[in-house]
């Protein structure tokens, strides 16, 4: 994945093509999330994340900026704050959820199915399911009860 100036992801869409790339897909996003584009907006998350009220997470929850689970809520507001500006470490993410977790069902809750696909390719023997409609909705209850 490539975040940054639009110009620089163009060009680098275009490297990559012609270093024998098959596929470069650019993504249409309302920011450039997850890099260091970001940093003028860390302030107002560093406030935000300070005034919000966090627990211990029950489970472990998986961070995108190291791939790694989180258990303690003040290790969780750090790594909110560097996901601002640090890439998503999504393979890696999945990797290490497939390999601690391999039986789960892996849910990709809201409208669409990418993250479900993307989990697919990386780690086929998942049982993954999207979950964004009524029926979708109804049949995941019917899984878990």
């Amino acid at each position: 994945m490539i975040s940054g100036e639009e110009a620089g992801v163009d060009r680098a869409m275009a490297l990559a093509k012609e270093a024998g790339v098959k596929r470069a897909i650019k993504l249409n996003v309302s920011g450039a999330f997850h890099s260091a584009l970001m940093e003028t907006a860390l302030d107002g998350l560093s406030e935000a994340v300070a005034n919000t009220t966090f627990s211990n997470p029950k489970f472990p929850v998986y961070a995108n900026v190291n791939a790694e689970p989180v258990t303690l809520a003040i290790r969780a507001r750090q790594l909110l704050l560097q996901q601002l500006t640090r890439p998503v470490r999504w393979s890696d993410e999945i990797t290490a959820m497939a390999a601690r977790v391999p039986d789960a069902l892996y849910v990709e809750m809201g409208p669409g199915s990418v993250l479900t696909g993307l989990v697919k390719k990386i780690a086929p023997s998942l049982k993954t399911m999207s979950c964004g409609t009524v029926a979708e909705v109804n049949h995941l209850l019917e899984k878990a009860a």
